[in-house]
């Protein structure tokens, strides 16, 4: 049985559709006349907020600092900056028909296990190239 006020699971598989959902990407006026994505998949929940960090050094001298919270994207099994960058990816090898998706990282790689979990939540093999440390 699901704890109080956990979602249920019919609510869950809507979020992971809609989450997994591949939509057109419109970018910034600012971005205008690069070449740009034109399709990203939903991985995480976008725009994600910006809030004042005021570490007492810092405020004492009269700065103001904001830190922009990626870690909060949430998503499905995901979080942080990765996420951003996997959402069009991921979308770009969908749209050339891909099965699998290879990545390389450290063995702790926090981008490996994002791409491996997007990958397979989206029905693509991952493997994983992983450096570790020759002693």
């Amino acid at each position: 049985r699901s704890p109080p006020g956990a979602p249920r699971s019919d609510t869950m598989g809507e979020l992971t559709r809609l989450l997994l959902e591949t939509v057109p990407y419109l970018p910034p006026p600012h971005l205008k006349g690069l070449r740009c994505p034109q399709a990203r998949v939903r991985l995480g929940t976008f725009p994600t907020p910006v809030h004042r960090w005021a570490p007492p050094r810092l405020a004492d001298a009269g700065l103001d600092c904001y830190v922009k919270r990626d870690d909060m994207s949430g998503g499905i099994d995901l979080g942080g900056n990765k996420v951003r960058k996997l959402e069009f990816l991921l979308a770009d090898a969908q749209a050339q028909g891909a099965d699998c998706v290879v990545t390389i990282g450290g063995v702790q790689s926090n981008h490996a296990r994002a791409t491996a979990v997007a990958a397979r939540l989206m029905g693509l093999q991952a493997h994983l190239v992983l450096r570790v440390t020759d002693r």
